[in-house]
């Protein structure tokens, strides 16, 4: 539906209004951020959470052709476009925990451990053990170690160690959270 009523095919980029809008002379499209981020800048996070979710390669590609189509005016005027640049930190190096729960386990401990941290964009997913993530997930084939519930914390192509202590979680977020940082210029 996003993609059929607005989707500029050429130029890249979603429009800001339908295809079916009545009243307008041009349809406006851009990835400037307002008083709210841009819809484009913001469809480049959302897209790279659906590829951490699913794997699917659409995903990412509509998320690199969205930051190539604004890409020039985003380098015209870095400030205008801080939503867009958000979307590039995600599509080049998306933050994704992933909590492997053994057969009958729970993951609530982990999961409250993540109510005291945050890493800015992270998809937290969470699989039982033997389910399988997709190929392209950095956390396919991780499992629970020692029959406890385990988590991942990737950053890019790349994993933490497994993790099953919620205090040592709230650290391997807080160390992505300082790779993510340092690799971003902040």
């Amino acid at each position: 539906m996003l993609d059929r009523h607005y989707w500029a095919e050429g130029h890249g980029g979603y429009y800001l209004v339908a295809d079916d809008t009545d009243g307008l002379i041009v349809r406006p499209i851009n990835a400037l951020d307002d008083a709210t981020p841009n819809a484009n800048g913001t469809m480049v996070s959302n897209l790279m959470a659906l590829y951490s979710w699913t794997g699917d390669e659409r995903y990412r590609n509509r998320a690199e052709e969205l930051v190539r189509a604004f890409a020039g005016a985003a380098s015209r005027s870095v400030f205008s476009h801080t939503g867009l640049l958000t979307g590039a930190i995600d599509l080049n190096a998306p933050a994704h925990i992933v909590i492997v729960v053994p057969e009958g386990g729970d993951a609530k401990e982990l999961r409250n451990a993540l109510n005291h941290v945050s890493l800015p964009n992270a998809v937290v997913q969470e699989v039982r053990d033997g389910e399988s993530l997709s190929g392209n997930s950095p956390a396919h084939g991780k499992t629970a170690i020692e029959g406890k519930p385990t988590a991942y914390v990737c950053i890019g192509p790349q994993c933490s160690a497994p993790v099953t202590e919620p205090a040592a979680l709230v650290e391997t977020v807080r160390e992505a959270r300082r790779t993510v940082s340092q690799a971003s210029g902040s």
